[in-house]
């Protein structure tokens, strides 16, 4: 009866309605039933099977919107997926490319920089070659320095006795007395060694002082010849980061082609060596939905 649905046109419960935060629909009475909350619910249906009706009606456009949704987001992803494997693709060849690049270019250098070696492995060994020749000479110019000098103190002592001699045999003709003869003897005798120890002295001292010389500047010349080896070592350009790659024969690999034919490597670093396996690079995997 009208008189039954007198309750529903209450002012604060109208309000209550028109504030909740929920969709309100209302369907009471018959069809020509009409109250105040059908004017501020957000649907109104005559009958509550008509509400019922639109409920469901609700709900399944409400599923239709969520498959429909979930569809295109799914699309989207998949169109997204398929933009960043394409980005991808396109960066893993271009950072391959440069890669291999910068390993060609390192390779180059790297041969360069051995060439150059051998190079000043080859003058340091010409250079030490020279100078172990002019070490001959040397040696050989000290002893010709030297036998003029000791001749000349051989000739001289030689000389010395011979006056000693001379000396001795005018005082025993002279008959001089046993003890003054004696004395004399010893005196010139003492004299003559004392001359002949200055000259060997001398010529000692000569011969010393040339045999520095030509050692400083031979030390000089080697001093020379191992900063040369040392410039030339390839472990020092290991030191700097640099690996070089080899084979298990103990062959040199210069390009990344050779590596990937030997397949098993040997990388000498700086402090010690490594063995390693060449890896392909990944495939690019297909686009999945």
């Amino acid at each position: 009866a009208r008189a039954g649905l007198s309750q529903l046109d209450d002012e604060s419960l109208a309000r209550t309605v028109a504030t909740l935060p929920v969709l309100v629909i209302s369907g009471l009475g018959h069809a020509t039933d009409r109250s105040l909350v059908d004017e501020v619910a957000w649907k109104m249906r005559d009958t509550p099977s008509k509400a019922l009706a639109l409920v469901a009606g609700v709900i399944r456009e409400a599923a239709i919107r969520a498959v429909d949704n979930k569809q295109t987001i799914r699309t989207a992803a998949n169109n997204a997926v398929a933009r960043a494997n394409s980005d991808l693709s396109t960066l893993w060849l271009r950072t391959c490319s440069g890669g291999e690049r910068r390993t060609a270019e390192i390779a180059a250098e790297l041969s360069a920089l051995w060439s150059r070696a051998k190079s000043h492995i080859a003058a340091t060994s010409v250079q030490l070659k020279r100078t172990s020749d002019e070490l001959d000479q040397c040696y050989r110019a000290i002893a010709a320095a030297a036998q003029p000098a000791l001749r000349r103190a051989g000739d001289a002592a030689s000389r010395q006795v011979a006056d000693v001699i001379a000396l001795s045999r005018l005082c025993i003709s002279r008959a001089d007395p046993g003890e003054a003869l004696i004395t004399l003897i010893k005196a010139r005798v003492k004299a003559v060694a004392e001359q002949q120890g200055q000259a060997l002295h001398h010529a000692l001292a000569e011969i010393i002082s040339s045999s520095r010389r030509i050692n400083q500047q031979q030390d000089g010349n080697l001093r020379l010849a191992d900063t040369l080896i040392g410039s030339a070592d390839p472990r020092a350009y290991l030191q700097r980061g640099f690996v070089l790659v080899a084979g298990l024969n103990g062959s040199i690999l210069t390009t990344s082609a050779a590596a990937r034919k030997v397949g098993s490597l040997v990388l000498t670093f700086g402090d010690g060596a490594l063995a390693a396996n060449v890896v392909s690079f990944p495939q690019q995997a297909e686009n999945q939905p």
